[in-house]
């Protein structure tokens, strides 16, 4: 089981470091303006630490996950869902 958690995280890994790469030129997804598609990876970066995840090694990344949890509709959807306090 160990091994099948360690494979997943490590053939999953390769996605983040494309998402990387991508994230060091531009301060959103889709370049200068935040979209869905950030929103959606906002959530699913936010997943990875409580999967055993870190994505500490990707600066980009968590200078991304930062920009996203500072915009006011973010953090208005985490404290109505309960994963902020305020």
């Amino acid at each position: 089981m160990l091994a099948c958690v360690a494979y997943r995280c490590t053939r999953g890994f390769k996605y983040y470091a494309v998402v990387e790469q991508s994230l060091t030129h531009q301060p959103w997804l889709l370049g200068e303006q935040f979209s869905v598609a950030d929103a959606y990876l906002f959530t699913v970066t936010n997943w990875a630490r409580h999967v055993g995840v870190d994505l500490s090694r990707l600066p980009a990344i968590t200078a991304f996950q930062q920009r996203a949890a500072s915009r006011p509709q973010v953090r208005e959807a985490l404290l109505a869902e309960g994963l902020l306090r305020d």
